[in-house]
């Protein structure tokens, strides 16, 4: 046999995994090193490779290429003084169509943040209520009904999630 035949023939073999209609773990004694197949298991899909005698396995899974990537853009500023609302533009170079959350984070005293989010008045007409909102059409975070806990001179932290 030729030099170049004995090539083709080893380039043409199936040395590629192969899906087989067993259930479970292939037998010790089963295949020489190198050989790969796929099998189902009780665990679903797995993936088998022979090394040094041993078969290493691999749990096989959806791709989740289709996951969304999200991007954050974080800032920092100090509160305006004596407003009630507050307007707080956000960057132009991130789409207002792009943004899937925002995170609004105050200064309540000088080693305590709060997370910010709308809370009920839950009966008690007394109770501090703070709006903090992304508003899409005019892109910029809106802090409605400041009180002592964010007020004038206090730092804010805003981070934006986006595509």
């Amino acid at each position: 046999m030729g030099r170049d035949r004995s090539r083709s023939l080893e380039w043409g073999r199936a040395n590629r995994p192969k899906i087989s209609s067993k259930l479970g773990s292939p037998d010790p004694r089963e295949g020489s090193d190198g050989d790969m197949q796929v099998r189902n298991t009780n665990v679903g899909a797995k993936l088998f490779a022979k090394l040094s005698g041993r078969w290493l396995s691999v749990n096989l899974e959806e791709d989740s290429s289709q996951a969304v990537s999200v991007k954050t853009h974080y800032f920092k500023f100090l509160m305006p003084s004596g407003e009630t609302t507050v307007n707080i533009p956000l960057p132009t170079w991130i789409n207002s169509g792009s943004v899937v959350g925002v995170k609004f984070f105050a200064n309540h005293s000088t080693d305590l943040w709060h997370i910010y989010e709308w809370r009920s008045d839950a009966g008690d007409p007394a109770a501090v209520k703070h709006r903090v909102f992304y508003d899409r059409t005019q892109h910029r975070i809106e802090v409605d009904n400041m009180g002592t806990q964010i007020d004038d001179g206090k730092w804010a932290n805003i981070i934006i999630f986006y595509r």
